[in-house]
C-alpha cells in the first residue's frame, strides 16, 4: 500500500511555546524540512506544506495526492 499524507512533525528540541522548524519523515528514511510550498526529498519525492505528496518516488512508496493528480 502506498503512502498518501505524511504527518508534519515539530522539531522536538525547540522550546515549548516558540515557533519551531517542521519536517516530514519520508518513508525512504530522510527527514524533509518543510520550508516552502514545494519541499524536496533526496529520493525525488516532493511534499507540500501539509505533508501531501506532490510528486512520488519509488523509494518513498508514495503516490500523488488526489488534489495534485
Amino acid at each position: 500500500m502506498a503512502y498518501t499524507k505524511l504527518a508534519v512533525k515539530r522539531d522536538p528540541d525547540a522550546p515549548v511555546g516558540q515557533p519551531a522548524e517542521m519536517h516530514v519523515d519520508c518513508p525512504c528514511g530522510n527527514q524533509v524540512p518543510i520550508m516552502s510550498k514545494d519541499n524536496y526529498c533526496d529520493c525525488g519525492a516532493v511534499y507540500d506544506r501539509a505533508g501531501w505528496p506532490k510528486r512520488p518516488s519509488i523509494a518513498s512508496q508514495t503516490e500523488v495526492a488526489a488534489r495534485y493528480a
